[in-house]
């Protein structure tokens, strides 16, 4: 568990410069277009909106646990 506390962090306003440096809306991005499945963006309420892409595995993970949440509480209110 302490090595989790050594991954290096990135924060919006660290993305928001990255992205005005270079000029591309997902400067970070870690695979190779081809893999991405789809994209998220926030509302920019606090500042420029950032971008995130999601590969097909990250949809599904997504899917999962929303599902999982679903019927926890499904059955929580039963």
């Amino acid at each position: 568990m302490e090595d989790i506390g050594r991954i290096p962090k990135t924060n919006k306003d660290e993305l928001r410069k990255a992205v005005l440096k270079s000029g591309n809306p997902l400067p970070h991005l870690c695979v190779s277009a081809s893999e991405i499945s789809g994209f998220g963006i926030s509302r920019g309420t606090t500042g420029m909106s950032t971008f995130a892409a999601f590969t097909q595995e990250d949809v599904d993970l997504r899917v999962e646990c929303y599902t999982r949440s679903f019927l926890q509480i499904r059955s929580v209110v039963k």
